[in-house]
């Protein structure tokens, strides 16, 4: 008797074609904070985008991608103010 569950092609996952997950410490040193910080800006809303697994935040390094171009702001000096 096979015990094991079978998978159609089009529902099977592996981790080869899933983008790793991290954690808030590990996201915080990828854009330059401190977790406390990261931790702060998400409970405001203010935050990259995450993933909320049981007690588990993790994040995706595409949204902290997204994030930090979202961010981006033109030098002040060629900011007008008419």
């Amino acid at each position: 008797m096979n015990l094991r569950p079978s998978y159609s092609k089009e529902v099977s996952l592996t981790l080869s074609n899933i983008e790793p997950l991290i954690t808030t410490r590990q996201a915080a040193t990828l854009v330059g904070l401190s977790h406390r910080t990261l931790e702060s800006m998400r409970i405001k809303g203010d935050g990259p985008e995450y993933l909320q697994l049981g007690r588990a935040i993790r994040y995706e390094i595409c949204e902290l991608e997204r994030w930090i171009e979202s961010n981006r702001k033109a030098a002040s000096s060629e900011q007008r103010y008419d």
